[in-house]
């Protein structure tokens, strides 16, 4: 059974990245591979570059 341990963490300012070939029909994403190579993933919230 869950039990309310505490307060939730804020929630953090939502970054995104838009992809180049954006806005396409799901017919044209399906035509070729998407690439995401110039993405970078983090979990470190003091970057501040908006990767």
């Amino acid at each position: 059974r869950w039990m309310v341990a505490g307060k939730a963490d804020p929630e953090m300012p939502k970054r995104m990245y838009i992809h180049p070939d954006s806005p396409s029909s799901g017919e044209q994403w399906m035509q070729k591979v998407v690439s995401f190579h110039k993405l970078k993933l983090t979990n470190n919230m003091s970057d501040k570059h908006g990767y």
